[in-house]
């Protein structure tokens, strides 16, 4: 099988006398993946997009331009999602700056407690007697 397929090295036409420019055959041992359709597809057309490419540029085709209409959507598209990149990083910035304001009001050495305590429990609020209640308490959660 693996005499066939030029993978490894190219193949050689005694037809024409010449070495393949293109290896196009794709053997796949299909005991291997009888039961698995979707592995069966994936080896099968593991090197359709190579070879398509391969032939295109060989050939000197060039990709038509996209629509103007396709651009514009990629545009709105990459808008809203830096828009919506922009927002959670002032959620983020605006929660952590609140996570700093309120780890302030614990002693130092307490702070990497209420710290994980904060991050992996939650705090309903900014309540320093509340946190220093549960914070040794192991049922708390």
């Amino acid at each position: 099988m693996e005499v066939l397929d030029g993978d490894e090295k190219p193949l050689y036409s005694r037809l024409l006398n010449k070495y393949r420019d293109r290896d196009i055959v794709q053997f796949v041992p299909f005991r291997e993946v009888q039961r698995d359709p979707i592995r069966l597809a994936k080896e099968v057309l593991a090197e359709v997009p190579k070879q398509l490419t391969d032939y295109f540029m060989e050939n000197n085709i060039k990709p038509n331009p996209p629509l103007l209409a396709d651009r514009q959507q990629i545009q709105i598209r990459n808008k809203m999602r830096n828009e919506i990149a922009t927002m959670m990083k002032v959620e983020d910035e605006f929660f952590g700056a609140k996570k700093r304001e309120f780890l302030q009001l614990f002693p130092p050495e307490m702070q990497p407690r209420v710290k994980e305590m904060v991050e992996t429990v939650g705090v309903a609020e900014m309540d320093y007697d509340y946190v220093m209640q549960n914070i040794n308490n192991p049922n708390f959660s």
